[in-house]
């Protein structure tokens, strides 16, 4: 079955054509990108908001600016139970038209800024969003900050509880915690015999 991408992106034609500026907003689920020589593919929770304006800078440069609102879904790097991710992301990069180029592509302008480079009236946006997205991400989120991870030997989710067989580690551990405190004596319990004169 085929995957029904979203194609978020900005008609410039007019902008080509004489100085101004272009908006764009609309909503997103699934974006397409490429990750290193793969085709990825970027799920929001709930449909994600975006509007993005771009600005004639001078002949072929132009601004884009804009921002994301999305909720995307993480793995807790502990027990890899799914986490929501609120994010606003806010979008700025510089623009530049060159029709004689077969694929858009990032290129560096002589500052050491990055420039996206296009070739159509209709700039696609996915592949920029998805990488906006991704890179506002945090590098690991716990789903709670308590969160006891994954037993190294058996994999059970340790929050639910331990699995309880005998080869698991954790459950060695909690038995002779246990072992420990009910064999340990009391250093006070022979103070609980003494009677003590009345002042």
């Amino acid at each position: 079955m085929a995957v029904s991408f979203d194609n978020p992106s900005i008609h410039l034609g007019k902008l080509l054509r004489s100085s101004g500026e272009a908006t764009a907003e609309g909503e997103f689920s699934k974006l397409a990108y490429i990750q290193g020589t793969e085709q990825a593919v970027l799920e929001t929770r709930e449909p994600a908001y975006y509007e993005v304006e771009v600005h004639t800078v001078n002949d072929d440069d132009f601004w884009l600016m804009g921002r994301i609102e999305a909720v995307v879904l993480q793995e807790c790097s502990r027990c890899l139970r799914p986490v929501e991710m609120p994010l606003e992301v806010t979008l700025g990069t510089l623009l530049r038209f060159d029709p004689k180029i077969e694929v858009p592509f990032l290129d560096e302008d002589e500052s050491g800024q990055e420039v996206w480079v296009f070739n159509e009236s209709v700039l696609e946006l996915s592949a920029y969003f998805a990488e906006s997205i991704l890179m506002a991400l945090p590098l690991s989120v716990l789903h709670d900050p308590e969160c006891k991870g994954l037993c190294s030997k058996c994999g059970i989710d340790l929050n639910d509880g331990l699995c309880g067989k005998p080869d698991c580690i954790h459950t060695a551990q909690t038995k002779l915690e246990e072992r420990k405190t009910s064999d340990k004596p009391n250093p006070f319990a022979v103070l609980s015999g003494l009677e003590l004169p009345d002042e």
